[in-house]
């Protein structure tokens, strides 16, 4: 059974494949012909598309009778979506209100995360708290880089947008390569190796991820960039697969579902962080600004 959920996993990994490989080169071309406004108006007719295939099959599922539990989801989940929105803002702006903000936004994700994620998150406590932690660090690492390298390559390096569309392909590509490596020690290793490959996993991925660093701020040459993404997807397929599985296995059958949803909460709560975090330059150099005109003064 544990083969399975790592095979399907990898099956799921897979998926990335063709859009990682496809994806950046149209949206390369949409870009250089018209815009890049024009790319997510073109996702948002694909995803007019995709909806009545995914909610066809919903309604054949039965409801459950548990509207007691969904209510006390409910509102936290919405608390949390407002708090996050608060949070993100608040490290966006560079005026007086930012910082309140985003103090805020932080109180308030404390406050409403409590319902919705296994108490000893905080304290890294083993078993599902510390597979949810090391999901969302992972996810902000990984990610949160993965937002500014095509940036670096188009405006550091001057490429054109063709090749920097490669270096998403790239990552899918690799990220695939190492959720089917991930299978395969599964099923030749079993389950007591599933840490070991966790904490290789992540070696692999902080190799990767200081060269795709050291080739954004020309420290080397812009193809490291290239090398660097595909050691770390590979390595991110490693770990990230390991983690699911290790995460799955921490839980009752009947809690698949919540784990899911916390698995991607906690994702895509570290990656908008990650890219939020980029607020303190601007807001010292607005402050610098700030004090050098105060001395002209």
């Amino acid at each position: 059974r544990d083969e399975a959920k790592a095979r399907m996993l990898a099956a799921v990994s897979s998926m990335w494949l063709v859009p990682g490989l496809v994806g950046p080169v149209l949206a390369s071309f949409i870009t250089a012909q018209f815009s890049w406004r024009a790319v997510p108006w073109c996702l948002a007719g694909l995803l007019v598309l995709a909806a009545p295939l995914c909610l066809h099959p919903l309604r054949r599922v039965p409801r459950p009778n548990t509207a007691a539990t969904q209510k006390r989801i409910l509102w936290p989940t919405l608390g949390l979506m407002v708090a996050f929105t608060a949070l993100i803002e608040g490290l966006r702006r560079t005026d007086a209100l930012g910082l309140p903000l985003a103090l805020a936004g932080l109180v308030g994700l404390v406050w409403t995360a409590r319902p919705l994620f296994p108490r000893g998150m905080w304290r890294m406590q083993p078993g599902l708290p510390s597979a949810l932690v090391l999901r969302g660090f992972v996810a902000f690492a990984l990610m949160g880089q993965g937002s500014f390298v095509t940036l670096a390559l188009r405006e550091v390096h001057k490429l054109p947008l063709a090749i920097v569309g490669i270096s998403i392909s790239i990552g899918g590509l690799s990220w695939t390569i190492g959720a089917w490596t991930q299978a395969y020690l599964e099923k030749r290793y079993g389950p007591p190796s599933r840490l070991a490959r966790i904490r290789y996993g992540l070696m692999v991925l902080t190799c990767g991820m200081t060269l795709t660093s050291l080739g954004m701020i020309k420290v080397l040459p812009y193809p490291v960039i290239f090398a660097g993404g595909l050691i770390a997807g590979i390595g991110m397929g490693i770990a990230y697969n390991s983690n699911s599985l290790y995460a799955m296995n921490s839980v009752p059958e009947g809690q698949a579902g919540q784990l899911s949803s916390q698995l991607a909460n906690i994702e895509v709560l570290m990656t908008a962080v990650a890219a939020g975090l980029t607020w303190p330059r601007s807001w010292f150099e607005d402050m610098r600004a700030g004090l050098g005109r105060s001395r002209d003064r």
